[in-house]
């Protein structure tokens, strides 16, 4: 359902944007994409459509790296 795609995204927003600078500056790149970007373009499928998640997201993201 896109709303509740959209209520996702939000709280994702929320939850990253509340992590203070000096945190996200000593979190690895691999980190911020399994706990932030990945969580985001799964929640953005309903709204934007599979094969456009898929072409933004050309990497691939290693689980062990949280």
């Amino acid at each position: 359902n896109k709303e509740e795609s959209k209520k996702e995204v939000a709280k994702l927003i929320s939850k990253f944007s509340a992590i203070p600078k000096t945190e996200l500056n000593e979190m690895k790149e691999e980190q911020i994409k399994f706990r932030f970007i990945e969580p985001l373009f799964e929640a953005a499928v309903p709204v934007l459509g599979e094969g456009q998640v898929a072409l933004a997201r050309p990497w691939q993201v290693d689980p062990r790296a949280q």
